[in-house]
């Protein structure tokens, strides 16, 4: 029977809690470091998508704050702009009206004086008509009686023949002794032939004992108004009205078929509730939204009223909005796409170096700890023990007969007989602590903290058992399948002048004495008091 059979298996004194847990973490310390690291890595490339995100959210809130300040500005300056032309037009209309008034009330001073009216009609009509009624615009100026005949007319020394008796502005100052001057909606001349538009305005004339006398009559031509109005900068989707204080419409642009009221519309009221205003509405005429504006002329009891439409205001505005939009909607994408690329490359590069990190303390071929790892947990571990006294234990292993199982069989084989070993080797070890690595070739060391001689010894057998175990076939071995050779090390008694070079020096030479006394067997050297470099 085998030496190493004979051998009584003793279990491992695994030391406290606490030494049993600082032993853990040594040893796994490396793997959580790489394993931190890596997810530092995705962390931060995360941080820089949302960092982007947030910043392109602030690009856009910005954006959108400049765009809707503009939009502000546009209504602000259009209605500033609005007032200033309904100022302009109503100051016009204004001064011409007053103008005609003036001589409507000369013209009734005039015609309820007896003797002027008996006077030779050239110089009866000197003295009614002022000769500022010659006007570009100004019609028909006329004296007309009772009946609604014409008795003077300002354009003919024998007053032409017309009646207007049926005119509703005649009918209004018969009916009404406190009328005062009467503006007539737009009327067609019946003294003319080409179907010009006037606007009349009319005063009554009383006799000497209050009864209705007739009216003073000065026509205004509606082109006055339409070209006053044509001039006013109001978009080409506009509109401009004219109308009484009972919302009878006088002139509106652009033209429609017919002059209905505006009190037909939901914004009659808000135009006829102060003196001036502006206010956003729909247009009842046509839907449209616009910004209206009106003023009151005075004492004509006239409303002017200035509509620019929305989308004539925001036309600028919109194609400002639509290139400063599109071009932060493309910068703010593109920002994306390059923070998801640099996220991308981030995780990439976090992944990549935590593979390496790993790979620099991992053997490719077994994927157990290298021999850098090895040194590096050595180390720390002789330290460890070093300060809580404990026992610390070394394993070098080596495969029995590999050089010439890989002449005989070939390097794919051994390759694969290495990969079983190492396989069978992590089994056998039972705590996290514990490490295996592959030292060098078909060698192999083991890390036991917390471990005394018999524990070690315990562990050895289970590695010799395990690997035969395998039953992979090797003729050169007198035992005809791979079978390893063990030698253990561990610390004890004083070890004030020891190191982990002198610990793993005692289990090599340990390992040594089993290959010499004839392989598939342990040696163990027990409390290593050797005397090296620290």
């Amino acid at each position: 029977m085998r030496q190493h059979a004979q051998l009584k298996r003793q279990p491992a004194v695994w030391g406290t809690a606490a030494s049993r847990t600082s032993g853990i973490f040594c040893n796994d310390m490396k793997i959580r470091l790489a394993k931190y690291r890596q997810a530092a890595g995705r962390h931060a490339a995360d941080i820089a998508v949302f960092g982007s995100a947030v910043l392109v959210i602030v690009l856009l809130t910005i954006c959108a704050m400049v765009l809707l300040d503009s939009r502000r500005d546009a209504m602000q300056s259009a209605e500033a702009v609005s007032r200033d032309l309904a100022t302009v037009a109503e100051r016009d209309i204004q001064r011409n009206l007053q103008i005609i008034d003036l001589s409507l009330t000369a013209m009734v001073s005039g015609a309820e004086d007896s003797d002027v009216m008996r006077l030779p009609p050239k110089r009866r009509n000197a003295i009614l008509f002022d000769q500022a009624l010659t006007a570009k615009y100004v019609g028909e100026v006329l004296i007309l009686d009772a009946d609604g005949n014409v008795t003077a007319d300002s354009g003919h020394l024998l007053p032409r023949i017309q009646n207007y008796a049926d005119r509703d502005y005649f009918r209004v100052q018969r009916a009404n002794p406190d009328m005062g001057l009467v503006i007539s909606r737009p009327v067609v001349s019946r003294l003319t032939h080409n179907n010009s538009q006037f606007v009349a305005l009319s005063r009554r004339i009383n006799r000497a004992d209050g009864s209705f006398g007739g009216i003073a009559l000065i026509t205004l031509n509606v082109d006055y108004f339409r070209n006053l109005f044509a001039d006013l900068d109001i978009g080409p989707h506009g509109a401009v009205a004219l109308f009484d204080k009972d919302g009878a419409t006088i002139l509106r642009l652009p033209l429609r078929d017919g002059l209905s009221p505006v009190t037909s519309g939901a914004n009659f009221g808000w135009l006829a509730s102060s003196e001036a205003g502006a206010f956003v509405g729909r247009s009842s005429s046509d839907g449209e939204m616009r910004l209206f504006v009106h003023n009151k002329i005075e004492p004509f009891s006239l409303v002017l009223v200035i509509a620019t439409a929305e989308r004539d205001i925001y036309a600028a505005w919109h194609r400002r909005a639509v290139a400063m939009g599109g071009a932060i909607v493309l910068l703010a994408v593109g920002y994306l796409l390059l923070a998801q690329l640099l996220a991308s490359e981030l995780k990439r590069r976090a992944k990549v170096e935590a593979e390496l990190r790993t790979l620099s303390h991992v053997d490719a071929l077994t994927t157990l700890a290298n021999r850098r790892h090895f040194d590096e947990v050595l180390e720390t571990e002789w330290n460890r023990a070093l300060r809580e006294k404990s026992r610390l234990s070394v394993l070098f292993v080596d495969v029995d007969y590999f050089k010439q199982f890989n002449d005989r069989y070939g390097h794919e084989r051994g390759d694969n007989a290495l990969r079983s070993v190492a396989l069978a080797l992590k089994q056998s070890v039972k705590r996290p602590a514990d490490l295996v690595a592959r030292y060098g070739g078909e060698e192999f060391a083991l890390v036991l903290p917390d471990t005394d001689a018999a524990g070690a010894l315990a562990i050895a057998h289970r590695v010799l058992t395990s690997v035969e175990a395998l039953q992979i076939f090797n003729e050169a071995s007198e035992h005809k399948v791979v079978s390893v050779s063990i030698g253990t090390a561990t610390t004890g008694g004083d070890r004030e002048h020891s190191s982990p070079t002198a610990l793993l020096t005692a289990a090599d030479a340990a390992l040594y004495r089993a290959k010499r006394n004839g392989r598939n067997r342990i040696e163990s050297m027990k409390h290593a008091r050797l005397s090296s470099v620290a």
